[in-house]
């Protein structure tokens, strides 16, 4: 866990996957000692019944939405999980975190490729995750991001960073992927960063602001990466096997 014991500056050293040093979710410790020890505290020792509660809710609505809504199949046979959102909230790292998962090593990555403005992770004979572009800003770019959700992509991630409110151009993005009658559920990435009492404030908030199914992860640390997997297979297989 990268903290600061002191106001300094961060040095201007790539990471790797276009990110920088300076990009890591940094605990300052000097500024309130007593927050940033909570902070370590909930990554060292997380709620995880509380986060298996909110990831099971997850899957009771999407997977009852999935058999009640989705009836025409998709151009792309392979699951496709899109993950929509700004730059930087950290849709590569959830990426990368699946792939490192063991109960997925033995499915390497085959390729990675650009459809137009789309980057796709494919995952040989299992899944393919398609890193889409945050839906709202663009009009251009929102109407083709829609376009290849309603075609392509089996259930929509909207990834959002526990750091920063969820804009109102996000909220629209969400409900044109629900309309679309594409399974959506919002993703707070860097949720280590929140106090315990900060973590069930803001999972209320982003549900009463997204209306759809909420789940809390830091892909950095691996928190909750295994559940978010779980989810993700039993979803495909509620698509496939049981719809």
């Amino acid at each position: 866990i990268p903290i600061r014991l002191n106001e300094c500056l961060i040095p201007d050293r790539s990471i790797g996957a276009g990110e920088m040093l300076r990009d890591l979710q940094w605990v300052d410790m000097f500024s309130d000692w007593n927050a940033a020890i909570e902070i370590l505290t909930s990554v060292l020792v997380p709620k995880r019944d509380y986060y298996r509660v909110l990831f099971n809710q997850a899957y009771e609505s999407l997977s009852n939405y999935v058999r009640l809504n989705i009836a025409l199949p998709k151009e792309q046979q392979v699951f496709t999980v899109g993950l929509v959102g700004h730059t930087g909230v950290g849709k590569s790292t959830i990426v990368r975190a699946l792939f490192d998962l063991n109960s997925w090593n033995e499915h390497a990555v085959t390729e990675i490729l650009y459809d137009d403005y789309v980057r796709i992770y494919n995952l040989k004979d299992s899944v393919r995750f398609a890193d889409i572009p945050a839906l709202g800003y663009d009009l251009e770019t929102k109407d083709k991001s829609l376009d290849f959700i309603r075609s392509k992509v089996h259930l929509v991630m909207y990834v959002i960073s526990a750091t920063s409110r969820i804009h109102a151009a996000d909220v629209d993005g969400i409900k044109d992927v629900i309309d679309s009658q594409v399974p959506c559920f919002t993703v707070i990435n860097r949720f280590d960063l929140l106090t315990h009492i900060e973590e069930e404030k803001m999972v209320h908030y982003v549900s009463e602001k997204t209306k759809c199914p909420v789940v809390p992860l830091s892909a950095l640390y691996g928190m909750n990466i295994d559940l978010l997997r779980m989810l993700i297979q039993r979803l495909q297989q509620v698509y496939y096997g049981e719809k």
